[in-house]
Formats: C-alpha cells, structure tokens, sequence
C-alpha cells in the first residue's frame, strides 16, 4: 500500500483520472473506490468481475500492460491499486449501505451512517456493480 501523510485534492484527481482511464478500456470496471484508513494507507479499490472470471494476478498484469504507456499521472497510483471481484470485500458492504438509496460519490465519505453502516475514509468515484452476487437464504 501507498502511504500519504494527507489525502489532498491532487491525489484525489489522479485517481479520478486514472478511474477514467480504466472505465474507457475492457476492464469493466464496476466500481471505483479510493479508501484510506486509519494508517493513511491508500488503496484504490477498483471492482470488475474479470477478477471472479480470470484471477488477481492476469488482472492485475493487464492493468498494468494498459497503464504503461499513459502519461505519468495515470501511472502514479498503479501501485495503490486493489483489485476485486464485485461479489466482495468493500464493494459488498457498499451494497447493503447503499441499499435502495444511493452512495454519496465524488466526495470524501468521514463517518457517516448509511443504511446502517458506518462509512469513513472513503472517496466513491463510481458504484455500479452488475455481477454482484447476492446470497440467498437456505
């Protein structure tokens, strides 16, 4: 993980930047998250069911394959990235906070209360997951 002394307005445009980039290529981003937390680690949270479909690792790889010949500010917060499947994680907690309202997006997120769960240190770029898979009662 990255760490940053302060999460300022220029680290949040970068990662805004590069959430553009990815949602323009085949990654099928669903969802894109910058969280920090209480160690001022920051991890760019990008959910895309590729994840479920091929692994981390090949996921990972072809980020990086596309981010290489972008300009620096795209390549920046490569290394902040976390990737995961939509169907877990953060992106699931989400989902039930989000419940049938909405996520507050591109805003800093520091302690609220949203359909019952508490939500700090997160910065909502884009929520939309598609391929969430819901559990069903037995």
């Amino acid at each position: 993980m990255v760490k940053y002394p302060l999460v300022d307005a220029a680290v949040v445009e970068k990662g805004r930047s590069l959430v553009e980039f990815l949602r323009s290529t085949d990654l099928r981003v669903e969802a894109a998250i910058l969280e920090i937390n209480d160690d001022r680690e920051l991890r760019l949270i990008i959910a895309t069911p590729l994840v479920h479909e091929y692994g981390r690792l090949p996921i990972y790889d072809k980020l990086q394959t596309l981010v290489l010949g972008q300009p620096a500010n795209l390549r920046e917060l490569v290394d902040a990235v976390d990737l995961r499947s939509p169907s877990e994680g953060i992106i699931t907690i989400l989902d039930q906070a989000r419940g049938s309202g909405r996520l507050p997006l591109n805003r800093w997120i520091e302690g609220e209360m949203h359909n019952g769960f508490w939500l700090e240190g997160l910065y909502i770029y884009f929520f939309d997951p598609k391929t969430f898979i819901r559990p069903t009662n037995p």
